[in-house]
């Protein structure tokens, strides 16, 4: 029956996937602790999560460094009650999963300092996004112009040195 799960700033470590059987959670946060390897796709049966922060874990407690790797999970797309999305500074890299196109809620999503590339996903210009985060990544191509693209204090695309077009300030 838990609700709200926040576990940030201590020292646990490993891979944490024991919380994804906590199914009613709305709000997980896990920032700020050792965790390491990939987010478990089990994540994905959080379908009442509208709140996931996973910023800036750590490796052997002094190198500030997140050590989540690989691709985003896909399970995630299965948070379609997700609000915000906080996965800045991990080792993410590829894309994101087609299945985000489902998170439809999502308010603020921050993927920023990860090795993401291809092309910016064109489904985040229909999302009613307030903020939207990419900086310092791989991506590539024409930067989208609608939604939260033509807002240009909500969104931050700086450090993804293959980008073009965009709306101009």
């Amino acid at each position: 029956m838990l609700r709200l799960l926040d576990l940030s700033e201590n020292q646990f470590s490993g891979n944490e996937s024991s919380v994804a059987n906590l199914t009613r959670l709305y709000k997980l946060h896990l920032q700020e602790n050792y965790f390491t390897g990939n987010v478990p796709s089990s994540f994905g049966n959080l379908s009442s999560l509208e709140d996931l922060d996973l910023f800036q874990n750590y490796l052997n407690g002094t190198i500030p460094k997140n050590q989540f790797s690989g691709e985003i999970p896909s399970g995630l797309g299965s948070c379609v009650s997700l609000q915000h999305l906080y996965m800045e500074g991990k080792l993410f890299e590829g894309s994101n999963p087609n299945s985000f196109k489902s998170l439809r809620g999502l308010q603020n999503l921050d993927l920023s300092r990860n090795k993401l590339s291809r092309q910016i996903p064109e489904y985040l210009q229909q999302f009613s996004l307030m903020t939207l985060n990419l900086s310092f990544n791989k991506f590539e191509g024409a930067v989208p112009t609608t939604g939260v693209f033509r807002n240009a204090t909500a969104l931050s695309i700086v450090g993804n040195k293959k980008l073009c077009g965009g709306i101009r300030n």
